[in-house]
């Protein structure tokens, strides 16, 4: 009985510290996390130049890159060392 009424207490305790106010924040709280998501997240939508041709993909085109990887015939990636990226 002396335990469950333990455990009551902390939980209860839990709760009310919970509902306590936050206090002001800094008005660039959470400019970090926004940062960080802006980095790492792909334009879904992205925009073409009259350049750009907009990559297309149909059905014998995507059955034809398929048998490609299944014989091992793709091209490799060229390999980029941070030292051979940007600067001079």
């Amino acid at each position: 009985m002396k335990t469950l009424l333990t455990i009551a207490a902390l939980g209860t305790g839990t709760l009310v510290a919970a509902c306590a106010p936050q206090g002001d924040l800094s008005p660039t709280f959470g400019n970090s996390v926004h940062h960080n998501m802006s980095v790492h997240i792909i334009n879904p939508a992205p925009s073409y130049s009259a350049e750009q041709q907009v990559p297309t993909l149909d059905g014998p085109r995507a059955a034809g890159a398929q048998g490609r990887y299944d014989r091992g015939e793709t091209i490799p990636p060229e390999r980029l060392r941070t030292s051979d990226v940007g600067g001079n």
